[in-house]
């Protein structure tokens, strides 16, 4: 191999870096959206079922 190919090599393996690092951080937003989601939902589950209980006992 002469040097451009190995300069061309070089910059290929960073681009394929790049681009996973790119994609990695997408699926990482991507999971850390849905939990954050998931975490309202139990949080509105509990905060709803602890006011119907509430209400419960005092009906």
């Amino acid at each position: 191999m002469g040097p451009a190919e190995c300069i061309v090599a070089i910059l290929m393996t960073l681009l394929v870096f790049r681009v996973t690092w790119q994609l990695t951080k997408k699926v990482l937003a991507m999971l850390a959206g849905l939990f954050l989601i998931s975490l309202a939902g139990l949080a509105v589950f509990a905060v709803y079922s602890g006011v119907t209980s509430l209400v419960g006992m005092l009906l």
